[in-house]
């Protein structure tokens, strides 16, 4: 019985940390803005990861190593701070979302580990959070520009709950990036790509998908096309034809093939205005990746001058950093000739080379053991370990474009399932060894009656 609870209180640790920050996110987008909802759901996430710590225990694979890197790269952001002459206050800005990531990690290691019921429970509640984001970012567009649900609660900010929607000079005047529950459209494409990944994946690496999981992959493309986010449809497309070059099979074929099917359907719903304008713009991440990428060589130049050794400090160019006398990255870099909208160049302005190397390898190391369990392991479990891989690649490389890694929900979003997949192969090497050491007991068929006949047989 006690251990009956102790699976029941760890489930809904996992559950209130999937669902808990986009709660808040919803909360200070259209109830009352205060980051106090951040700090609630920071705090609350890491309670629960300390409790399943003390209830579990401390020994678990891959934290450790986690744990040298996140203290190696705290110490050095410390000391550039020291260095720099700022704020040292700045450290808890920038340690927040990897702390936060940390503790999401232990979460969702140890509910992989113990519940055999994982991916159904996992599914279930990323669903739910799917919808909701997609039904009111529906509603906004529905609703218009200048409709109050689009209207940020920012005193001064005005009507700006929104992006422009627009590629190689096509625009149609009705059509923009809602936000959905967030402050930013960047943020609401970044989580469609996390979405995205996760739905589209399982449904076309598992055996038999239900009806919902293929509704919800479709839900999932459909968020990202709204988002209007080029590099999320890019990165969705590398994942699925990598997960088909290494795994396809006539069934996995299929499926795709009825997926962008039902896609090509539902585009016929829409104007031919609109149709041009969606396959212009995301056609043109393709197009342009290279080019923006290569258009901020100059910035790596200035950037690494500037900052050889040390940087201003961990936090001082993270949002909300402005709180003790921080700053945007490029805006506080183009007095210097710099710039760009790059998570690289910021983690180097904020640490130096070194700390750059390091946040490098951290993030290496969760694609280069995600991956590798990807080759290992069995049919049913390979979806979870490539949406690991490919969402930590994927920012790995968005972040040469994009501040990715200022988004602390891409961060969680990467520790989480690092924990996921960590967690599954602990326990599939758990039943392996239990397998191996339980005896098959089988009865001959013309044995006597009662007399069992012990058949050890290995497991693979």
């Amino acid at each position: 019985m006690l251990n009956l609870r102790k699976r029941d209180v760890l489930t809904w640790c996992f559950i209130v940390t999937l669902v808990i920050h986009f709660i808040a996110e919803a909360i200070r987008r259209f109830y009352y803005y205060s980051n106090g909802f951040y700090l609630a759901a920071d705090l609350l996430v890491i309670t629960m990861s300390l409790c399943i710590l003390i209830m579990y225990g401390y020994r678990r694979p891959a934290l450790g190593t986690l744990l040298i890197f996140l203290t190696i790269y705290f110490w050095w952001g410390l000391l550039s701070l020291v260095v720099s002459g700022n704020d040292l206050r700045l450290i808890a800005i920038g340690a927040r979302p990897l702390i936060v990531a940390l503790a999401a990690f232990i979460v969702a290691e140890s509910f992989f580990r113990l519940q055999r019921d994982s991916f159904r429970i996992i599914l279930k509640w990323l669903g739910i959070a799917l919808l909701a984001i997609l039904l009111v970012a529906l509603v906004q567009l529905q609703a218009g520009v200048g409709a109050p649900i689009n209207r940020l609660p920012v005193e001064g900010a005005g009507y700006h709950g929104m992006g422009h929607y627009s590629a190689g000079g096509i625009v149609v005047d009705w059509v923009f990036r809602p936000t959905s529950i967030f402050m930013h459209t960047g943020r609401l494409g970044q989580i469609s790509y996390y979405f995205s990944l996760i739905f589209c994946l399982s449904a076309i690496l598992m055996e038999t998908p239900s009806a919902r999981l293929r509704f919800l992959a479709f839900a999932s493309v459909l968020l990202v096309v709204i988002s209007g986010q080029r590099a999320a449809g890019v990165f969705l497309v590398a994942s699925i034809l990598i997960a088909l070059i290494m795994f396809a099979t006539k069934r996995t074929t299929f499926r795709l093939l009825i997926g962008v099917l039902a896609v090509v359907v539902l585009s016929l719903v829409f104007s031919e205005g609109v149709r041009e304008l969606i396959l212009a713009r995301f056609s043109s991440g393709f197009i342009q990746a290279f080019d923006r990428a290569g258009a901020m060589t100059r910035y790596w130049y200035v950037s690494f001058a500037r900052y050889p050794l040390f940087g201003e400090g961990v936090g001082f160019f993270s949002f909300g950093g402005n709180i003790f006398g921080g700053s945007i990255y490029y805006e506080y870099m183009r007095a210097f000739g710099g710039g760009g909208e790059n998570s690289w160049l910021r983690i180097q302005g904020e640490s130096g080379i070194p700390g750059l190397l390091i946040f490098f390898s951290l993030i290496f190391y969760v694609f280069s053991c995600s991956f590798k369990r990807v080759l290992y392991s069995r049919a049913s479990d390979r979806w979870i370990h490539l949406s690991c891989a490919s969402y930590a690649a994927g920012s790995m490389a968005w972040a040469f474009t994009h501040d990715v890694y200022s988004n602390y929900l891409y961060i969680v979003g990467i520790f989480l399932l690092f924990g996921a997949s960590t967690g599954l192969a602990g326990r599939r090497m758990s039943e392996r060894m239990q397998c191996q050491h339980t005896p098959n007991v089988t009865e001959q068929p013309n044995s006597r009656p009662g007399v069992k006949i012990l058949n050890v047989r290995p497991s693979y």
